[in-house]
């Protein structure tokens, strides 16, 4: 017999995907603030479609997921599979410091793009969720990390593992603030490489708790010199029992919203659902997505903790930081192997030790 599975996990499905619809009725959808309660009844687990290319359903409660059905964050994987996705919305490059990054086209962002700002906007479910309205959106918000280069400008670094967003938040008494979460690692020749430094910060943007859910979060959050004023008034939010390097937001009764001004979500946006299909290997191979190469519930790496930076206030520049302070992240038991070749995808193969010489016969 399936193992069963609460209903409340499909109640999570939909209060995980959002909708971008503006209207009064999409925004209310539980405008009183309650929460619908599936009782105790126990549906089937989801099930793999079996239509090529079909979107079957993913829950997102972990609790759910059978072990070891999701991806390592440096799985080798993230290099291969969103490139269905955004070869047509952008462009790769190798970056002299943060190694593979894809960086969206102009000419579909503007010149005035912002990860999880731009194009996009916040629904509630279990935590708080970048509601992308790019076709690409539902990868590079839900999967790997932004970064800001001088050269290029918002870039992303490919990343496994799914969140609601990958993001930073900071609280106030009027504001609430969030960033683009730094990268904790780069790819160099298909491998890994846990950075060795501390990332710039990257610049936080605010907006009064009651407009956290606007429909277009360009025009009321403040950013710049503004925004460092507000900064300097606000502390880091860490949520307590918080996963690894995943930050969930604030509780939102903390913020005080007015529960009419609550965006809930309704389930109606398609690229929620394969974001979250894309997290478990069971639905994303039919997908098109690769298994993983990196078993999650053999893997025993030390957790993956976000470099410490200092609580500084910056501007809207951007200084690059050093390449050379990163070093290799190795997958499984320490050893000694050889650096892949360039282009090739998963840890390096590893070597059988040489022979100890034998000791020679005396005479």
């Amino acid at each position: 017999m399936q193992p069963l599975v609460r209903a409340s996990a499909l109640f999570a499905l939909v209060a995980a995907c959002g909708s971008h619809s503006t209207s009064d009725a999409d925004k209310a959808v539980l405008a009183d603030g309650s929460r619908a309660d599936a009782g105790s009844l126990d549906i089937p687990p989801p099930v793999a479609a079996s239509a090529p290319g079909a979107l079957p359903p993913a829950s997102p409660d972990a609790s759910s997921v059978p072990q070891g059905d999701s991806y390592d964050d440096k799985d080798p994987a993230a290099l291969q599979d969103f490139h269905p996705a955004l070869d047509a919305h952008g462009a790769w490059a190798d970056d002299p410091t943060y190694g593979t990054v894809w960086t969206p086209s102009a000419a579909e962002t503007g010149p005035d793009f912002v990860p999880y700002v731009s194009g996009g906007h916040w629904v509630y479910g279990d935590d708080y969720l970048w509601a992308s309205d790019y076709e690409w959106g539902w990868a590079p918000f839900h999967y790997g990390r932004w970064v800001n280069l001088e050269a290029r400008g918002w870039s992303w670094i490919p990343g496994r593992e799914y969140a609601p967003a990958w993001v930073e938040w900071r609280t106030g008494d009027a504001y609430l603030g969030w960033a683009p979460a730094p990268p904790a690692f780069v790819w160099r020749g298909g491998v890994a490489v846990t950075v060795g430094f501390a990332p710039p910060p990257p610049p936080f943007v605010f907006c009064a708790h009651a407009d956290l859910f606007a429909p277009q979060p360009g025009r009321v959050v403040l950013m710049g010199p503004r925004a460092v004023e507000i900064e300097a008034r606000t502390r880091v939010y860490v949520a307590p029992g918080g996963r690894e390097h995943f930050r969930p937001g604030p509780p939102i009764a903390s913020l005080h919203i007015a529960p009419e001004r609550v965006v809930r979500a309704t389930g109606h946006e398609s690229s929620c659902a394969r974001a979250l299909a894309f997290s478990h290997p069971s639905t994303a191979v039919h997908l098109g997505a690769h298994p993983p190469e990196i078993r999650r519930d053999l893997h025993r790496e030390a957790p993956n903790e976000p470099a410490v930076r200092p609580e500084v206030s910056h501007g809207e520049g951007h200084q690059e930081a050093p390449h050379g302070n990163v070093h290799v992240q190795p997958h499984g038991p320490p050893e000694h192997s050889p650096a892949p070749p360039q282009g090739s995808h998963g840890p390096p193969p590893h070597m059988a030790a040489p022979r100890p010489e034998e000791p020679r016969k005396r005479k």
